[in-house]
Parts: structure tokens; C-alpha cells; sequence
């Protein structure tokens, strides 16, 4: 069309383009000369135009476009009988359209909400926005295709290809029903305003093996698809995602196999009907911003995360599963912190929250019911802390958290105030290979129920256990209730408020625990609320290099080894308890006890060292011993014994050791030190097969040099102290098998003794086959010991006394003990032997003894007096120094109450001192004194006169060679 001033518009042939055309024209001035010429013109890219709503001719131009897409896709792309080929624009008019596209190689689909504008050139002015629905797919890409500005509404899927080359998208929205994208083998360029998808027969978004660069930068939601919201896989690329809510679908968002991709949502809500919430499965980096995102998965887990990288953090305010197949959240070698601050899981096939490996922090605040399976596994961990806060109810296989034990300081918290896990057969929690983790359970409310299942197992290292809070509570029949072996406790310790086991090997066993911390068992302060221990096949509660165990109001019966045994413990306490029927299988070759410290396998080790409690506690039916601590190596700094009732059997067949045992002695390498004690108000009885209470130190390897510590002599505060306790034997012929009370120190050693107030008129020490209160200091010993106010009614044996005390030799280690003595206000009465003996003998023993104001009946027994000192044996040359007044006492068979016996009359050998005897007393006796060395009968008056009630006195021996000497 060529005007008369020679413009012209040239307007192509229908369907050319990338082609050259001509045509001649002829041009005529004013003087009527002419010229022909011939223009050419070089035409571009060929562009088909649609408009479904066009009245009028269509051929697809821009005055008479297509109406509708059929002449496009007569035979698919590219196929013979369409008008349109590779690399053509196909223009699409505002409004809407009701079929589907097939691209061509290279072609450009064009929507009338951008103007079409070419070289510069407005060919199509800025329109509305077309959209295309259709039956089928809406644009099905070939290669290397660019679509702009249009909407793709309701069709099976908006956008699907596969060997697309590189898509181009810009200023596309994909909504309606049917799926969104469905894309495989290609790059993306691609940039939406937003993505709707409801109902999509397959996936909302499926892009498999596409490279490049996703951009939604509106919302993107998905409703109701038949299989993955989004599915990414095989890919490495961007995509970046405004706000994202995948609703009521099959599955939420899966991701996997793209490890060099980035993910991008501004936020993420997901629910799904029957599959996992979000599937990220070695998919590079996962970035959701906002902190109120959610995930709600039916039938599937809700988090399953596996190599992939969480950028800086993902925080979501609800997080559930429930019915999962498989895990309830599974993160496994995450990077990034993940943090959940509420959800449930409920009833999944597998482990409901699992973690392995990682270092970043991640924190669940749901709740976690568990029916089968583990509720809890973490694992592999190299750092971070994970951190489950909700409530957890397991009747499955229990919890796992094990093998954290490579690198790092990895802290797993459990924090939730109800945690509540039965198990049956299974361990309810197993702590297994944790070497650099810590592990807690804080805030109380831990309830592990098994049967033959461990109720907590933690074996073979952790940096850290802890069980913290109230109401934390193990209860198991074969199974062992609590056993940490080779597992470090935390500081923090474990608490329970009670610990009860049925018919297990053990029932709590304590072995390598660290100096950390230990375990406390709390009990109510009701009766036996610290749990019952019973039927065990072996000891009740087993203690091995462990800190600090104590148990309040625990009950242990009928354990086939001790009620409690330890070896090697710092500090133990066992208050208000009960333990009944220790060693049922009768097997006397180990000293099972109600409460044993004597394993004497190595004669080296520390059996317990620093502070013990025993308090409170009814202790029955041991074939041994009630208590027995014994020491070869260690310090016990404070031992109370005190409030305990002790009854053995009445048959020594079934009662083959003591009631209380205290016993500390060195070896050639060792040696074992008690700096105080306090055996107070116990209650004694019967022990046909060994003694009431026994206390022993001392060293007597003639190898080993040192000088142990049982008490300080002359401290007020560092002494074992012996005082207000009750012993008696059933009967006077069914008696305690040897002496009431033992204390002594062997060989080597100092010690300091207060043995007073034992025993009363209407409760006396009684029914004993040896001495009641028996005192000694062998060897090199140097010991103070006092014994005041005991009430003895002794019913003993042949010449056995009431109270006996004496310093002797230690074969191989010495002759110079020392003892300064007082024995005062005592009551003894039906003694066999002397009712007080003290003697200095077989030695160069130095004995100080005050025996002052006792009331002593006469013997059952021979002709003896009621009391008696002896210096020196046809052995050695003892010192001794008495200081003797206001005692009431009678002899046997005719005897004195009171007899003083010296070796020979050499006043330098043996020697035999009364206090004051040169000067005279003033008080409370007026006695004068007498010249020196003395004999008789200047020594009886001396002695009767400072003795009243005494009966008289007998020099048994040497009838001179007394001296004078002071022990005020």
C-alpha cells in the first residue's frame, strides 16, 4: 500500500516470515518524468495472533487473529497440516481462551498483558491479561520457549514439557484447577506472579532434572493435589518462592537429589492427607523466612530432612504427623537451626522424632505419643544442642540416644513435663556410646515402665547423663530398673523419686559413673516410696566407682547377693529404707550383707571414701552382716550410722556376721583412713554368728609404714563415736555370737573412740557371748578412748567381761602401743568374767586409764573381782597410769571388787602407777598419799580409800613396785 507521496505500508503475506520480499513501484514528478524502482523488504520473525472473542475472518493476523489455538495444533507441534513453526511469536488477545497450546522449537508464546512491541516497534498495544483454560494441558512447551505475560487457569496442568531446551517465563500466573507445572530435563528462566493449583490429578509443581532459575514472587498455593504439592528433583537450581501453603494434599514438599539447588519461601504452610509434610533429601540449601510457619502431615512424616542445609534457620509455630509409615520428623545431617514450637506426633510405624548427625540447633516443642517403635532416637551427633520440650508417652520400643561420641559438645535436652515410657521386653531409655554429649531429662514427670526390658541403660560413655526435676519414677520386673556403666553423671544428677525392680539380675547397678555427679533416690518420706528392690538374682542395688548415690525410703527384699553392695564409691546415703532377706541363696562364700563395703577381692581398693549416711533404716535377715564397710585404701571423712533397727536371724547357720561393721585396714600399698564417725541409736539384735558393732583401724603390714587415721586422738570432733546404740542377743543361751561392741586400732595407726551411753536399764546390752564392750590399741597404735554410762547386762560366756580394754603387740610391727582410757559411769552386771579388765601386756605398752564412779556386780564366774587393771605379762615392760575412784563393785567367790595386778615388784619394770598415790587426793575422795615405790597395805588403802563401794582390794600379783603418777 503505497501513498502518492511514495510512503508505503507493507503489510506480509499471511503465514511468511524470515523470508525476503519485493515489489517494484514507479515514481512521477510534477514534469511528468518517471523512475521504477524496487524495494525490498527483509521480514522478521512470523507471529500468529489469537483472540477467541474475534466476530470476524480468522487467519490468524492481527485484524482477523485465530479464534481458539486449533489451527496452531492441527497435528501437535510440529506437526504437518498447523500453520505455525519453529521460532514464531504467537500473540494472544486479552479475555479468555478455551484450548490448550503446543509449542514449537523457539517459539514465543505472547499474552496481550504486555505490549507487543518488536525492534523498537508497538505492533499490539498494553491489554488486559488473557487467560488460557482447557480440557486438557494448557501450554505444553517444546524447546527453548518463552512465555510472557498471560494467565493459565483451569486445565490438567498449566505448564508441562520434557527436553525443553531453556523455558522463559516472565509475568505468568498460573492458577485454577489441575496441576501448575510439570517440567523435566530443561532450564528455567522463569519468574511468576503466583501459582493457585487445586485438584491437580498429579503433582501442583513437578520440575525433575531442570536447571536454571525458579522465581514465584507472589504466593504459591497448592490445594488438594493427588500426589506432591511441589515436587523438585535431580536439580540444580534456584527457586524462589513468596508465602507457600500446600493444602490437603498427597504430600507437601519434595525435594530431593539437588545438591547444588537453592530453595527459597518467604514462609510455608503445609497440610497433607497422606504423605510427609516436607521431603528434602540431599537438596542444597532450604531457606523459609517467617517464624509462624506450619506443617500438619496425615500418613506421613512431617519433616523428613536428609543432607541438606537449612540456611540460617527455619522456625515453624506447629509441626505434627500422625500415622506415618514411616519417621514422624526425621533430620538427618542437617546444617541450619530448626526450631518447632509446637505439633504432635502421633502413631507412626517407625521413630517418631529422629535426629542424626549435625551440629545445629534444633528444638521441638511438641508433644510425641508413640505405640510403636522408638519415640526418641538421636544420633551421630557432632554439636548443638537438640532440645525436645513437649510431652512424650512411648508404649513402643522406648528411646534411643546413642553413638553422639565423635567430635564436638553435642547437648540433647529433654525437657517435657510428662515423659512417660513403657516399654515391656524393650529399654525404655538407652544412652549407649555418648562420649562428648550431654544428655538431660529436666523438668520431672520422667514415669519408664518395663518388664524384662532395661528401664534406663546408659552404657559405654557420655560426657554427661542427668535426671532432673520431680516425680521421675522406673519401675521393671526382670529387667534392670536403672543401669550406668562406663557413663559419665552430670553434675545435675539423676533424681527419682523412686526406683522398683522385680526379679532382675540388679536392680539399680551404678558402675564408672564419673566425680560429676550421682544418683539420688527421693522417696515421698512415706514409707517404701523410694520403691521396692526385690527378688533379684543377684545384689539388690550394685554401686561400682560411682559418686554420691543416695536413697531415701527404698525397700529391698530377698536379693540373692547384698541388699546393697558398692566398691570404690564416693559418699553414699541410705536413709529411712528397709532391707530384708539378703543372700537368700544361702551361699557363704561372699559376705552378703543388708548394706556391704567389703569387697576384699584386691585388699587394695577403696570400697567407699568421703561422706556416709545410714540412717533411719530396717535392716533384716542378712546372711551377713547389717552393715559392713570395709576399707584397704581411701579416706572417709564422715560416717553416720545412726536411727537403724539391725535383727538378724536367731540360727548363726543363717546369721554369720555382725550388725554394724566399720572396719579400716592397710595392706602393703595401702592404707585406709576414717577421720570421724557416729554410730548412734541403733538398735541391735540377735547376730548368733558374729558381733553387735565392730569399729577397726589401723596398719598392720609390717611392709608398709604409713600411719593411718581412725579418729585423731584427743580431738573433740575427730572420733568415732559409738553412743546410745541397743545390742542384745535373743537369749542368754541363743546369744550375740561374740562381743557387743568391738573398737580397736591394729598395728600401725591412731584412732579416738567415744563408746558411751549404749544400752539402758530396760533395754541393756545383754545376751553376749564375748566381752560386751571390748577396747584395744596393738602394735605401734596410739589411741584415746572413753566409755561412759553403757548399761551392760552381759549373760556372756567363761571369762568373758563386761568391759574390756588393753594395749598389746602387733607381731612384726611393734611393741609401744599407746591408750589413755577413761571408763566412767558405767553399769555391769551378770558378767562370767571380770566386769572391767584393763590390761597392759606382751609389750612396752603405755596404757593411761581412768576408771572412775561404775557400778560393777560380781562375776557369775570363778573367784574374780568385779573390776581389775593388770601391767605386764612375763613378756615386755608395759607403763601403766591408773586413775581409780568411786566405783561400786563386788568379787566372785570371795574375791575383792577390785584387783591390781603388777608383773613383779621391780617398780621400773612393768610399771604400775596410781595416779596420786605419793600426794594424797583432796577430792572427790580425802586419801592420803604414801611413800614410793609403795606395796601393801599402803597400795588397798590408797585404792580403797578412793573406793568406798568398792569391796576392797586384791594385789593379784607383785605386792610392791607401785608408783605414783598423773592421769587427772
Amino acid at each position: 500500500n503505497v501513498s502518492a507521496d511514495g510512503s508505503f505500508t507493507y503489510t506480509p503475506p499471511v503465514g511468511v516470515g524470515r523470508a525476503v520480499d519485493t515489489f517494484a513501484y514507479t515514481v512521477a514528478d510534477n514534469d511528468g518524468n518517471t523512475a521504477n524502482a524496487t524495494v525490498t523488504v527483509d521480514i522478521g520473525r512470523r507471529i500468529w495472533f489469537v483472540d477467541d472473542a474475534h466476530p470476524g475472518t480468522s487467519v490468524g493476523t492481527r485484524d482477523n487473529p485465530f479464534v481458539g489455538f486449533t489451527a496452531t495444533n492441527v497435528a501437535g507441534a510440529g506437526g504437518l497440516g498447523d500453520v505455525d513453526g519453529p521460532e514464531d511469536i504467537i500473540f494472544l488477545f486479552e479475555g479468555n481462551h478455551v484450548s490448550g497450546i503446543e509449542l514449537e522449537a523457539d517459539q514465543i508464546l505472547w499474552g496481550h498483558g504486555e505490549a507487543l512491541v518488536l525492534d523498537g516497534t508497538t505492533i499490539v498495544p498494553v491489554g488486559a491479561t488473557p487467560t488460557i483454560t482447557s480440557a486438557g494441558n494448557g501450554i505444553v512447551v517444546s524447546t527453548n520457549n518463552t512465555i510472557r505475560a498471560l494467565t493459565v487457569g483451569n486445565t490438567t496442568v498449566d505448564v508441562s514439557g520434557n527436553n525443553f531446551g531453556t523455558l522463559t517465563a516472565t509475568n505468568v500466573t498460573l492458577n485454577g484447577n489441575g496441576g501448575a507445572l510439570n517440567l523435566s530435563n530443561g532450564v528455567l528462566a522463569a519468574t511468576f506472579n503466583s501459582v493457585a493449583s487445586t485438584n491437580a490429578a498429579g503433582r501442583g509443581i513437578n520440575l525433575d532434572t531442570v536447571t536454571g532459575s525458579l522465581t514465584v514472587t507472589g504466593g504459591t498455593t497448592i490445594t488438594d493435589s493427588a500426589q506432591a504439592g511441589i515436587r523438585v528433583a535431580n536439580s540444580g537450581s534456584t527457586h524462589s518462592f513468596g508465602a507457600t501453603a500446600l493444602n490437603s494434599v498427597n504430600s507437601g514438599l519434595d525435594l530431593s537429589n539437588n545438591a547444588a539447588s537453592t530453595f527459597n519461601f518467604a514462609s510455608l504452610a503445609v497440610t497433607t492427607d497422606a504423605g510427609p509434610g516436607l521431603l528434602a533429601s540431599s537438596s542444597g540449601t532450604l531457606n523459609i523466612g517467617g517464624a509462624s510457619n506450619t506443617i500438619v502431615a496425615t500418613g506421613g512424616a512431617a519433616v523428613d530432612i536428609t543432607s541438606t542445609s537449612l540456611g540460617s534457620g527455619v522456625t515453624f509455630t506447629t509441626v505434627s504427623s500422625s500415622g506415618s509409615p514411616g519417621n514422624g520428623i526425621n533430620l538427618n545431617t542437617v546444617t541450619g537451626n530448626f526450631i518447632a514450637n509446637g505439633g504432635s506426633i502421633t502413631t507412626a510405624a517407625g521413630i517418631d522424632f529422629d535426629v542424626n548427625a549435625g551440629s545445629s540447633t534444633i528444638t521441638y516443642a511438641g508433644s510425641i505419643t508413640n505405640t510403636a517403635n522408638r519415640s526418641v532416637e538421636i544420633t551421630g551427633r557432632t554439636g548443638g544442642t537438640v532440645t525436645l520440650s513437649g510431652n512424650i508417652n512411648d508404649t513402643g520400643t522406648g528411646i534411643n540416644i546413642a553413638n553422639n561420641n565423635v567430635s564436638g559438645t553435642p547437648i540433647i535436652n529433654l525437657t517435657g513435663a510428662t515423659k512417660t515410657i513403657s516399654t515391656g521386653a524393650s529399654a525404655a531409655v538407652t544412652l549407649d556410646n555418648n562420649d562428648v554429649a550431654n544428655v538431660n531429662f529436666t523438668g520431672g514427670g520422667l514415669a519408664i515402665t518395663t518388664t524384662s526390658g532395661v528401664g534406663l541403660n546408659a552404657v559405654n560413655g557420655a560426657a554427661g547423663i542427668s535426671v532432673q526435676g520431680s516425680a521421675n519414677t522406673i519401675t521393671s520386673t526382670t529387667g534392670t530398673a536403672l543401669n550406668v556403666a562406663a557413663t559419665t553423671i552430670g553434675a545435675s544428677g539423676l533424681t527419682f523419686q523412686s526406683i522398683s525392680a522385680n526379679g532382675a539380675a540388679s536392680g539399680i547397678v551404678l558402675n564408672g559413673t564419673g566425680a560429676s555427679g550421682g544418683l539420688t533416690v527421693t522417696g515421698t518420706g512415706a514409707a517404701n516410696s523410694g520403691g521396692t528392690i526385690q527378688n533379684t538374682t543377684g545384689v539388690g542395688i550394685s554401686l561400682a566407682s560411682t559418686l554420691s548415690p543416695s536413697f531415701s525410703s527404698v525397700r529391698i527384699l530377698n536379693t540373692t547377693g547384698s541388699g546393697v553392695h558398692g566398691t570404690q564409691v564416693t559418699n553414699f546415703s541410705f536413709l529411712n529404707g528397709a532391707i530384708d532377706g539378703s543372700n537368700e541363696d544361702g551361699n557363704a562364700t561372699t559376705e552378703d550383707s543388708n548394706i556391704a563395703f567389703n569387697s576384699t577381692a584386691a585388699l587394695t581398693q577403696p570400697n567407699v571414701t568421703g561422706a556416709v549416711t545410714i540412717t533411719g533404716n530396717t535392716l533384716t535377715n542378712a546372711r551377713f552382716h547389717g552393715v559392713e564397710i570395709e576399707q584397704y585404701a581411701g579416706n572417709l571423712s564422715d560416717v553416720t550410722i545412726s536411727n537403724n533397727t539391725l535383727t538378724s536371724s536367731t540360727s548363726a547357720a543363717t546369721s554369720q556376721g555382725s550388725g554394724i561393721g566399720l572396719i579400716a585396714f592397710a595392706t602393703a600399698t595401702t592404707a585406709a583412713n576414717v577421720t570421724r564417725a557416729t554410730i548412734s541409736n541403733n538398735v541391735v539384735t540377735n547376730f548368733p554368728g558374729g558381733l553387735g558393732i565392730q569399729a577397726q583401724g589401723g596398719n598392720a603390714d609390717a611392709g608398709n609404714a604409713t600411719v593411718p587415721t581412725f579418729g585423731v586422738p584427743g580431738s573433740p570432733t575427730d572420733v568415732i563415736a559409738i553412743t546410745g546404740n541397743r545390742i542384745a542377743g535373743q537369749s542368754a543361751v541363743n546369744r550375740i555370737g561374740a562381743e557387743a561392741i568391738v573398737a580397736l586400732v591394729n598395728g600401725r595407726g591412731q584412732g579416738n573412740f567415744n563408746i558411751s551411753n549404749n544400752g539402758t536399764v530396760a533395754n541393756p546390752i545383754t545376751h553376749v557371748t564375748g566381752t560386751a564392750i571390748s577396747n584395744s590399741a596393738f602394735g605401734l597404735a596410739n589411741v584415746t578412748s572413753t566409755i561412759s554410762n553403757n548399761v551392760i547386762v552381759a549373760n556372756n560366756t567363761f571369762a568373758a567381761q563386761g568391759i574390756g580394754a588393753g594395749c598389746d603387740q602387733a607381731t612384726g610391727i611393734g611393741t609401744t602401743p599407746t591408750l589413755n582410757l577413761t571408763v566412767s559411769g558405767n553399769n555391769i552386771s551378770a558378767t562370767d568374767g571380770n566386769g572391767i579388765l584393763a590390761v597392759a601386756r606382751n609389750s612396752n605398752c603405755t596404757m593411761n586409764v581412768k576408771i572412775q564412779n561404775n557400778t560393777v556386780a560380781a562375776p557369775l564366774g570363778g573367784v574374780r573381782p568385779g573390776i581389775r587393771i593388770d601391767s605386764g605379762s612375763a613378756s615386755g615392760d608395759t607403763t601403766l597410769c591408773l586413775n581409780i575412784s568411786g566405783n561400786t563393785s563386788a568379787g566372785s567367790g570371795g574375791s575383792q571388787g577390785l584387783g591390781l595386778r603388777k608383773q613383779g615388784t621391780v617398780a621400773g619394770t612393768n610399771e604400775f602407777g596410781l595416779h596420786a598415790l605419793a600426794t594424797g587426793t583432796a577430792t572427790p575422795f580425802v586419801c592420803p598419799g604414801t611413800g614410793v615405790p609403795a606395796g601393801t597395805p599402803n597400795v588397798e588403802n590408797f585404792v580403797n580409800c578412793l573406793n568406798p563401794a568398792g569391796s576392797g582390794t586384791l594385789l593379784i600379783s607383785g605386792t610392791s613396785g607401785f608408783n605414783s603418777c598423773s592421769f587427772p
